[in-house]
């Protein structure tokens, strides 16, 4: 708080600081080069179009429920005219505001009506969200032919399932336990003495979400390795974990909660949402997240490259 500032004009000075972020946006063309080139380097080094290829199969026409930030070929399309159109769509669309305040109640509803005035002028008439229908997955195996590097990619193999938000900890326990030294599917690629690395993720949110295995190898391999993977997502989808598995899996995800309780930024995601502490999952909540994978919907992508 500035020197004789009371706590409301302290929340009036934070809504305008809010609004003129929202409203006098500098969309020229070094700030949205800056902003681009943030979210390329956030998004790795390389283009990844078998990727690209594996969220829209998964989420068509609505890759960013799966991927906030987009993807290489989205972001290059975008450009001033596109930016500026968007950010007017969201001053006029639906908001949600929550203060935070750090006096009384009071001080949060000046705050409310600080910026309440101050975004008027964009917002004749009040909006609600539009129901956005949905194109579920549908399963698929594509090969796509790229130019470049073959470690770059290889092929992916996702399954579906409907929400992150129900099973985001039984998901990461899951996905630390698949990319374990000595968990099943580093078993099954030894076992076919199969030459190629894994890596297992959770993406998505509240929409859809999927958990996604990476394979690198070469382009014959990749193939062998794939079809391991398929038949160990298959397994996990309908068959219980072993005593020790499940022990790994808990034990992984209250690692991940201990570790998300020490950043700030969690838990400002948490109280927004009205969510109470996370608690470690339990083995019937272990087994309802495996009984909502959907093998049926299941989504290959071989990444071929051309000499």
């Amino acid at each position: 708080r500035k020197p004789n500032e009371s706590a409301l004009e302290q929340g009036e000075r934070v809504a305008r600081a809010l609004a003129r972020a929202l409203t006098e946006r500098d969309t020229g063309g070094s700030a949205l080069a800056t902003a681009e080139s943030e979210l390329f380097a956030s998004l790795g080094a390389d283009p990844r179009p078998g990727y690209a290829r594996l969220l829209d199969a998964l989420s068509p026409d609505h890759v960013a429920w799966l991927e906030p930030r987009g993807t290489w070929m989205s972001l290059a399309q975008a450009n001033h005219d596109s930016v500026a159109a968007r950010g007017r769509d969201l001053l006029r669309g639906p908001f949600r505001l929550a203060v935070l305040s750090n006096q009384d109640d009071a001080q949060g509803a000046a705050t409310v009506r600080a910026f309440e005035r101050w975004l008027a002028p964009w917002r004749d008439e009040p909006r609600r969200c539009q129901a956005t229908a949905e194109r579920a997955a549908r399963a698929s195996e594509i090969t796509l032919s790229v130019s470049g590097d073959s470690a770059a990619e290889s092929a992916y193999v996702a399954v579906p399932f409907s929400s992150r938000l129900k099973f985001d900890r039984e998901a990461e326990g899951i996905a630390v336990l698949l990319n374990s030294a000595n968990g099943p599917l580093a078993r099954a690629l030894g076992a076919s003495q199969i030459s190629a690395s894994t890596q297992t993720s959770v993406i998505g949110g509240g929409r859809i979400a999927a958990l996604i295995v990476e394979i690198h190898a070469s382009d014959d391999e990749a193939r062998r390795a794939t079809q391991e993977a398929r038949r160990v997502l298959e397994r996990l989808a309908r068959t219980p974990l072993s005593a020790d598995e499940l022990k790994d899996v808990i034990h992984a995800a209250e690692l991940r909660i201990a570790t998300s309780a020490l950043d700030p930024r969690r838990r400002v995601v948490d109280l927004w949402r009205g969510v109470a502490p996370a608690s470690p999952p339990s083995p019937l909540g272990v087994r309802a997240f495996q009984a909502a994978l959907n093998p049926a919907a299941e989504v290959v992508v071989y990444v071929a490259h051309k000499d």
